[in-house]
């Protein structure tokens, strides 16, 4: 495992790209202490095909997640048409907290990048504190359907505030 990039920031940035090199076909996004700007707002993932030039925000995603919460409830929300892939649960008052104790720490394995004969594919676990003050632990997998050669990826906030803080490092698996 070689890390290949890292970003760090404690100012707002509206999103976090990085390329994946070539050299790799597997790689591990660690998200850590990720805060977004705004309450009731989503951690989401777009990939590139172009080396980072535009992103696919088109229905092309699909993506399923299980959700435990630190109170006695479960939720599988999940889509097969959707415009990027999702870390947090849909729900009004589930989603990702903005305070300074709330936030998500995701472990992402991304499959078959850079690869022009398989899928892309990745799956994920972590957790986050919920804008209602529950701990959410998360675990998911999803792709992209039309086009395999991802070759750059993105994090965003499903709304208008952006990522506020936090790191997100990028290792690639030889």
């Amino acid at each position: 495992m070689l890390l290949v990039n890292s970003t760090e920031f404690s100012a707002n940035v509206s999103t976090v790209d990085f390329t994946l090199p070539r050299a790799f076909k597997t790689f591990f996004l660690r998200i850590k202490d990720v805060v977004l700007a705004n309450d009731s707002e989503e951690l989401q993932l777009r990939v590139s095909f172009d080396g980072g030039t535009t992103f696919d925000s088109a229905t092309n995603y699909l993506w399923a997640q299980e959700q435990i919460f630190s109170t006695p409830a479960a939720a599988n929300p999940g889509s097969a048409v959707d415009t990027s892939i999702t870390f947090a649960s849909p729900t009004a008052g589930n989603q990702i907290g903005n305070a300074a104790t709330e936030g998500i720490c995701v472990d992402v394995w991304l499959y078959s990048c850079n690869k022009s004969d398989g899928r892309f594919n990745l799956n994920y676990q972590g957790c986050y504190i919920s804008e209602g003050n529950l701990t959410v632990m998360i675990m998911g997998s999803a792709r992209h359907g039309p086009n395999p050669l991802v070759d750059a990826i993105r994090l965003l906030s499903s709304g208008a505030g952006g990522i506020d803080r936090g790191k997100v490092y990028l290792y690639g698996i030889e």
